[in-house]
């Protein structure tokens, strides 16, 4: 966490200048009036009359699969994961794992995003590639137990050394547990993994009533829907962060709403799998809270969460049929203050005591001009390419565009895809 002083920034259409101390906003000061003294000791960081908003938070991603992006588009959910994804990732490597997460990492800091929440395999290579930008990130280790218990105790060995080493890592770094989802992951799989969330005070990330075959399979070897059995496997005792949730009824709302569930909801990946329209509306009505996520390169296909809040916000207004359903402030809230909350963050915001993690974003690109609303065109207009600078916890992870190691970053993904598909031919 670093010291900064930001000068010639605007903030609600007003010039400040920022003071930043330990990773923390501990001014923030009108221009005119500013009393912050500028000193060769700390950094200063001229935003060019940037406009400064808070950074986004991705609250449900597979960071390593960006080594898989376009190898199987255009399928089935069920036959996407058995026939294509679970085989080639059985031969993804550790190394491929760091190489796939830093070219994903480089994609989040290019769209605005300086936190990522991840289920994936080797996930100290994700912690490696995470720390090797800068970034904040939630790492758990995946469990999938049902097809194999022999691999599912190695994997919560290894998800106990990996807490046991959390003292080691970057304080960007939190961790979680990840079992799969109900139907890759035993009873007692589901019951091991709560007691070790609770146990260890970390989160619960889980998949969860995705598609309606799921709902179908479950009642059918349970007799009761996937929020019920998750409820009756004791998984609510931890906290929960719960992704998709697609296929739900009342009743499991209110079992959800009931243990504090948040929900990461992922509409581009939903929409390009058909898994289904998220009932937005019924879920701001039970109370359960929503953050977004952007899943998986190869099931989305990027990790902007620009398109996450745009996509949030019409998939709202079409499933409720009221256009004012999920405004673009709300949209906007989703993708910074409630996923930084989520994971006990004092972030998505720009004031005195939060962290400073934020973007400078240029409001001379034509697609934010007129400037009638600021957040409105963030939410509707825009696309990445307004971002000039990502700064997390005082650290400039990119300026002008420019992300240290890019050039590399990008080269060795693309030999690691080269080799995969050699081997995978």
């Amino acid at each position: 966490m670093s010291d900064l002083t930001v000068k010639h920034a605007i903030l609600d259409n007003n010039p400040v200048t920022i003071e930043i101390r330990n990773g923390i906003f501990t001014s923030i000061q009108p221009e005119k009036e500013n009393r912050i003294k500028i000193t060769n000791e700390i950094p200063v960081l001229d935003a060019g009359w940037k406009a400064v908003l808070p950074a986004f938070y991705n609250t449900h991603t597979h960071a390593g699969m960006s080594l898989l992006r376009g190898y199987a588009d255009d399928k089935e959910l069920y036959d996407w994961l058995n026939n294509y994804i679970w085989p080639l990732e059985a031969k993804l490597k550790a190394e491929d794992i760091y190489v796939g997460t830093r070219l994903a990492a480089s994609e989040m800091i290019r769209s605005g995003t300086v936190f990522f929440n991840d289920m994936y395999w080797h996930p100290r290579e994700t912690i490696r590639a995470a720390e090797s930008l800068g970034m904040r990130a939630c790492v758990g280790q995946a469990i999938l137990d049902a097809f194999d218990s022999e691999q599912g105790e190695r994997q919560f060995k290894d998800a106990e050394e990996l807490l046991q080493d959390r003292h080691t890592f970057s304080s960007k770094i939190t961790l979680n547990i990840s079992p799969h989802a109900m139907y890759t992951v035993r009873k007692e799989g589901l019951q091991r993994a709560a007691d070790f969330a609770a146990d260890y005070d970390i989160p619960v990330h889980i998949h969860l009533s995705e598609s309606q075959k799921e709902v179908a399979d479950c009642l059918k070897e349970h007799g009761c829907r996937p929020v019920e059995w998750l409820e009756q496997c004791g998984v609510f005792k931890a906290r929960v962060i719960a992704v998709h949730g697609i296929h739900v009824t009342d009743r499991e709302l209110d079992i959800m709403a009931s243990h504090d569930v948040v929900i990461a909801h992922n509409p581009s990946s939903n929409h390009k799998l058909v898994s289904g329209v998220f009932p937005y509306h019924r879920y701001k009505k039970s109370g359960i809270k929503i953050t977004l996520g952007t899943d998986g390169s190869s099931s989305n296909n990027n990790l902007s969460m620009m398109e996450s809040m745009k996509m949030t916000a019409l998939n709202a207004k079409m499933a409720s049929g009221d256009p004012k359903e999920c405004p673009a402030e709300e949209a906007w809230y989703l993708a910074t203050e409630a996923g930084a909350k989520t994971f006990r963050i004092n972030g998505g915001k720009i004031e005195a005591g939060a962290v400073a993690d934020f973007i400078l974003v240029n409001t001379d690109h034509p697609a934010l001009v007129p400037g009638y609303s600021l957040i409105s065109d963030m939410v509707y207009s825009a696309d990445s390419s307004v971002i000039d600078t990502v700064v997390c916890g005082g650290d400039i992870l990119m300026r002008d565009r420019k992300i240290p190691d890019e050039k590399e970053i990008i080269e060795e993904a693309r030999d690691a895809a080269r080799r995969l598909m050699r081997n995978e031919v």
